[in-house]
């Protein structure tokens, strides 16, 4: 329904399903006892020949209120039906039926899940059955340029998170998201999934040097797309009407143009789907002081979809659950804009509260190293290398583990050889067990969970699931390199100190 946001548009339908059902039973009950409805004259006889004690025959053939019965029938039908077509075939959330909560003894909750590929094939039903009922989401999943236009607190971040995750869960597209103020989202659970350029807690890189990176790398488009049309890449550009403001990093303000005309022209080509957040959709209010015929052509060539508020009792905006939407290639003017609802299992706090635990037990999630390696050259470069000479010596990191762990009894000579001596010379053949130690020592994971290694380093190798990690550390601990923690094989730990691994894994 256009003008009723899904909250409404459900109560509503409620309503008129309910008024239905008690006409058409008010109206069966009549049709059946057929009451009879007096004229007056009866009326008049009844009283004239009662006073005199004479009885009186008043005919019971009458079928007015038979026939008002089934009018009621039938009133009340017609209001039913129309409950029924108000009524949407939105899912009330994404979590599998399948997957069941349990209550212990000590209050907490237990949540069981089915095996992976059922969970994944249920979730991707659910999306499917929701965009089947909202159509302009339909066509923001498939566009190469989407533009939420909204006030602060409407919920820009949360739709665009939605369409990420939706994006990922059916066809696998990784998520990058470029956000000045990513440590202000982060700490409200606004994005799920992704790597986010623009944290001070992920990166010590400043915001706008990772952002700055990040788009120097994703412009050029993702390569399984030259093969695979299908296959792209979502890419997240959170508060683009502010970059060009005085108080962002000058990086932001260099970008602003170099982004719009990729979103206008080269998008399409190397398989970047590009959602932009913005404050408004006039010179001004979208990525400062971008020239009008430029934003007419990204209004024109991106799905756009503008979200309206309500205010609290604060006055403060947040989410309505109504917008309009324009499909992508059609001119940004009123008479292209049609009023839709948004689905209320995307709003703020509703999506995060229904996925979270779902998304975890998918490996899916932020990743915790977004930048990877970052290049740094000169002064910069020789600061750090003298820090980590000093710092990454093998005598100051014993040191420090000495202080950590505190005094322990002195070692046997038949506690010298608890662990056997690494295979070295059988992990040559094991480019993936190679691969996989290269990342832990590099980021010092000495102790890791496999979910943690999914999420992150499994995901860039495509290895999509656990079972791929564990066979992975399984031919590792059987070279004596590493041994599970715990009996579950959830927590695997590295047995070498680093300093013993061979150069080809620095």
């Amino acid at each position: 329904m256009k003008y009723l946001s899904t909250s409404q548009q459900r109560w509503t339908a409620r309503g008129l399903s309910g008024l239905g059902l008690s006409l058409m039973l008010g109206g069966g009950v009549m049709a059946y006892q057929n009451p009879q409805f007096q004229q007056p004259e009866q009326l008049r006889a009844v009283h004239k020949y009662g006073s005199l004690q004479q009885a009186v025959m008043i005919p019971q053939d009458g079928m007015m209120g038979r026939g008002m019965g089934l009018g009621l029938f039938v009133a009340g039908l017609t209001t039913s039906g129309l409950g029924l077509w108000l009524s949407d075939s939105e899912p009330r959330g994404v979590t599998p039926e399948s997957v069941v909560k349990t209550a212990l003894p000590n209050g907490r909750t237990l949540t069981l899940f089915p095996p992976e590929d059922e969970v994944l094939a249920n979730v991707q039903q659910k999306i499917l059955t929701l965009l089947s009922a909202y159509p302009w989401l339909k066509s923001c999943m498939q566009a190469y340029c989407v533009v939420i236009v909204g006030a602060s607190g409407v919920g820009k971040s949360t739709i665009a998170n939605a369409i990420a995750v939706m994006r990922l869960l059916l066809w696998s597209w990784p998520v990058a998201i470029l956000d000045p103020h990513g440590d202000n989202n982060l700490a409200q659970g606004t994005w799920s999934t992704g790597r986010l350029y623009g944290s001070a807690q992920l990166s010590k890189v400043p915001v706008g040097e990772q952002i700055a990176i990040a788009w120097d790398k994703l412009k050029g488009g993702y390569a399984p797309y030259q093969k695979n049309r299908r296959q792209r890449q979502t890419i997240i550009i959170d508060e683009f009407t502010g970059w060009s403001d005085p108080s962002e990093p000058d990086e932001l303000k260099a970008l602003t143009a170099p982004i719009t005309s990729h979103c206008i022209r080269q998008a399409r080509k190397c398989g970047n789907g590009i959602i932009l957040l913005l404050h408004g959709d006039r010179k001004g209010t979208a990525g400062g002081d971008m020239p009008t015929g430029v934003l007419e052509s990204l209004m024109k060539t991106a799905a756009v979809l503008q979200v309206e508020g309500q205010a609290d009792e604060f006055g403060e905006l947040t989410w309505s659950g109504k917008g309009k939407f324009k499909a992508p290639g059609t001119e940004p003017t009123n008479k292209h804009f049609q009023r839709v609802s948004i689905p209320d299992s995307i709003r703020p706090g509703r999506l995060q509260k229904d996925i979270s635990e779902l998304l975890d037990y998918l490996g899916i999630g932020l990743d915790d190293d977004p930048l990877d390696e970052v290049i740094v050259k000169g002064q910069l470069a020789k600061l750090r290398d003298a820090l980590r000479r000093r710092f990454d010596s093998p005598e100051f990191i014993d040191a420090l583990n000495q202080i950590y762990e505190g005094p322990t009894a002195p070692s046997s000579e038949e506690d010298d050889n608890t662990y056997p001596d690494p295979k070295w010379d059988e992990l040559k053949d094991r480019e993936d067990g190679i691969n996989l130690l290269a990342y832990l020592k590099r980021n010092n994971h000495r102790q890791i969970d496999v979910n943690t290694l999914k999420q992150n380093w499994g995901k860039r190798q495509n290895f999509n699931s656990r079972d791929d990690i564990r066979s992975i550390l399984a031919e590792l601990t059987s070279l004596n390199l590493g041994e599970w923690v715990d009996r579950d094989a959830g927590v695997w730990r590295v047995l070498p100190k680093w300093e013993d691994f061979p150069d080809a894994l620095d």
